[in-house]
């Protein structure tokens, strides 16, 4: 999957999340891309208005079509990790999720 692909299979998935904010106004796209490896405490403060629930909805809708994947759960107040196979593995050259 090349980076055009990957960009536009996540715009699909949020299309998907029924959040008008999911794609134009949260940053959804370039904080992936940029981060491919985040926890969910940065993306719900990505430096947009995004509520909690928003943020959980896309973030489930991206783990559940396969775009993300989970490296840590979340324990107590430590947050989950979350990352971007795709674009690490593109970036890595090689198979690293």
């Amino acid at each position: 999957m090349g980076r055009s692909d990957g960009y536009d299979c996540i715009l699909f998935f949020l299309s998907r999340s029924h959040s008008k904010n999911a794609i134009s106004e949260s940053g959804t796209l370039d904080f992936i891309f940029t981060r491919p490896i985040f926890n969910s405490k940065d993306f719900t403060g990505m430096g947009v208005e995004i509520t909690p629930s928003t943020s959980k909805r896309i973030l489930n809708v991206l783990l559940e079509n396969g775009i993300l994947k989970i490296i840590r759960e979340s324990s107590g107040r430590k947050p989950a990790i979350y990352a971007f196979p795709e674009l690490i593995n593109t970036a890595e050259g090689k198979e690293v999720f």
